[in-house]
C-alpha cells in the first residue's frame, strides 16, 4: 500500500510561499490585471466629454483603437521575454509605464496627444496582461492552475460590466481626466505589493537566447531541414532522389499498384519499418 503522506501535494505552489503571502502575490497580480482590463471599456464612457472638450472628432476611434493595437502586438513578445528573464522585472517595469502613461493622457491638450499617450499605455498594458497571465505557471501547479485561470480571467467579464459604470460616475463628478488619474493610485499600490511579496525567480538566459540561427544566403535550406523529420529523408541529400536508390520511397513498404507484377526484384524490396 502507499502512504498517502509520501505523496506529492498537487495543490501546492510552485514557488514555496506561505498561503497569505501567495494570496498578497495573486491580489497583485490581479490588480495589475484589473488596470490593464479597465483601461478598455472605462474611456468608452468618457469619450463624449472628451471629444468635446478636446474637439477632434476625426480621432474618435483612435484612442481605443491605439491601445488595442499595442497591447495586442506587444503581449507574446512580453511573454516570450517573460519564459526567459523571469515576469516579476517585467510586471513592475509594466506598471510604472501604465502609471506614467496614465498621466500623460490626463494631462493630454489634444487629440494626437491623447493618442499617443493612449499608444504608449497600450505598450505597458501588453506587459502586464501578459506577465500576471504567465506568472501563473511560476505560482501554482497544474491542479490549482486550472482554476486560478479562471479566476483571473474573470477580471476581464467584471471590466466589462463595472467599466463603463465607473467612468460614467467619475467623469460626471469629478471629470473626464479623473477616469486615467484614478491608474495612478492603484497602479502604485499594486507594484509595490507585487515588489515587496511576490519572489523573483533567478533565470540564466541572456539576450542572444532571443535570437534564432537562420541561414539568410540558402532561406530555403532552412525549410528543407525542418521539414526533413516529417519527410522521412533529407531532401538535400542527392542520394535520396536518385533513380533505382534504396533510399527512395523507402519506408513505403508496398508495391505499386501500376506495376506489373514480377517487375521488381526480391533484393529491392523491404518491409515498412514501421509494420515490424
Amino acid at each position: 500500500m502507499c502512504d498517502d503522506s509520501m505523496m506529492p501535494d498537487l495543490d501546492a505552489p510552485r514557488i514555496d510561499l506561505p498561503r497569505k503571502r501567495l494570496m498578497v502575490v495573486t491580489f497583485g497580480l490581479l490588480l495589475s490585471m484589473m488596470l490593464s482590463a479597465l483601461d478598455t471599456s472605462i474611456v468608452a464612457t468618457a469619450m463624449p466629454r472628451i471629444i468635446a472638450e478636446l474637439s477632434g472628432l476625426e480621432y474618435y476611434a483612435w484612442v481605443t483603437t491605439a491601445y488595442l493595437v499595442t497591447s495586442t502586438t506587444i503581449i507574446p513578445i512580453s511573454g516570450k521575454l517573460g519564459d526567459l528573464f523571469g515576469r516579476k522585472r517585467f510586471i513592475q517595469g509594466g506598471m510604472i509605464g501604465f502609471v506614467a502613461a496614465s498621466a500623460l493622457c490626463g494631462i493630454a491638450q489634444s487629440m494626437p496627444q491623447l493618442v499617443a499617450a493612449r499608444a504608449l499605455q497600450g505598450v505597458f498594458g501588453g506587459f502586464l496582461t501578459s506577465s500576471a497571465l504567465g506568472s501563473m505557471a511560476d505560482l501554482y501547479l497544474p491542479a490549482t492552475r486550472a482554476k486560478m485561470q479562471g479566476v483571473f480571467v474573470s477580471v476581464f467579464a467584471f471590466a466589462g460590466i463595472a467599466g463603463p459604470t465607473l467612468g460614467g460616475i467619475l467623469t460626471d463628478q469629478f471629470g473626464w481626466r479623473y477616469v486615467f488619474y484614478i491608474n495612478l493610485p492603484v497602479g502604485i499600490l499594486a507594484s509595490l505589493v507585487v515588489a515587496l511579496a511576490m519572489p523573483k525567480i533567478p533565470s540564466n538566459a541572456t539576450w542572444r537566447h532571443i535570437d534564432v540561427p537562420v541561414d539568410l544566403r540558402k532561406p530555403d535550406r532552412n525549410l528543407r531541414v525542418q521539414d526533413a523529420p516529417l519527410s522521412g529523408t533529407l531532401r538535400d541529400d542527392p542520394a535520396a532522389h536518385r533513380p533505382g536508390s534504396s533510399r527512395q520511397g523507402a519506408g513505403s513498404g508496398r508495391r505499386d499498384p501500376r506495376e506489373p507484377a514480377g517487375s521488381r526484384s526480391r533484393g529491392a524490396w523491404s518491409p515498412d519499418p514501421v509494420s515490424r
